[in-house]
């Protein structure tokens, strides 16, 4: 069930970056996600798993740093983009609590391999119910992409398994409460990705320009900032 879950999250999520700029999905994601696996977490647990003062004061550095660092202040979230931002949340933390689950009743391994069946399973369905648009979409254009391309796409997406398992692994080692502050911890991933796209946008400006400003310099500090603390405690 919670592999199933974590696709339709995927599903939201790519839905919403779809429809509307990512900086009215990203960061509405990243701030409710911690706040729904805390909620949940309670919910679940009866009340009896909550987090200590000094771990709440992490959390919510690590929550406010994440949502400062990635928000735009030209952008205006929409009761829309609000409705998808909240369904893909609540579908990631609920992922996430019911993983932890898994992990206090399965090895490492075990679990992880059943969370593979139940998305897979998952996305099996999401193909058959959507088959002819999916279909259409794959054949429509018979343009072959360049071996660079392929490599690259290879590349990322071996990233991106890499990054799930270590997450896993983190919800396997922590305490149950504390699965909301590696949710919180996401915020980690764009103080990184704010490094990454100034180096590339000065090194190639064609590929990547970033806009920079004392501004913007200031709120990503002011965020980064916020992330160590909560880091630190």
């Amino acid at each position: 069930g919670a592999g199933a879950i974590f696709v339709l999250a995927l599903f939201w999520f790519f839905k919403g970056l779809s429809l509307f700029e990512t900086s009215k999905i990203v960061p509405a994601i990243g701030g409710f996600i911690p706040l729904f696996s805390m909620g949940l977490t309670y919910l679940f647990s009866l009340g009896r798993e909550t987090l200590s003062f000094t771990g709440f004061v992490a959390f919510i550095l690590l929550v406010s740093g994440s949502v400062i660092i990635t928000i735009e202040k030209t952008t205006a979230v929409t009761l829309k983009s609000l409705k998808v931002s909240l369904t893909s949340s609540f579908l990631f933390a609920l992922y996430f609590v019911l993983v932890k689950y898994l992990y206090l009743g399965l090895p490492f391994l075990v679990g992880y391999i059943w969370l593979g069946i139940g998305g897979f399973s998952m996305a099996v369905l999401v193909f058959l119910v959507f088959r002819k648009e999916i279909w259409k979409e794959i054949f429509s254009k018979k343009e072959f992409l360049p071996k660079k391309t392929i490599t690259l796409f290879l590349s990322n997406q071996a990233a991106g398994v890499g990054g799930n398992i270590l997450q896993n692994w983190a919800i396997f080692l922590a305490p149950l409460a504390y699965v909301a502050v590696i949710n919180a911890l996401q915020g980690i991933q764009y103080v990184f990705l704010f490094i990454f796209a100034i180096i590339i946008s000065l090194k190639f400006p064609k590929i990547l320009k970033e806009e920079i400003s004392k501004a913007i310099i200031l709120q990503k500090i002011i965020a980064i900032l916020l992330i160590g603390g909560g880091l630190a405690l």
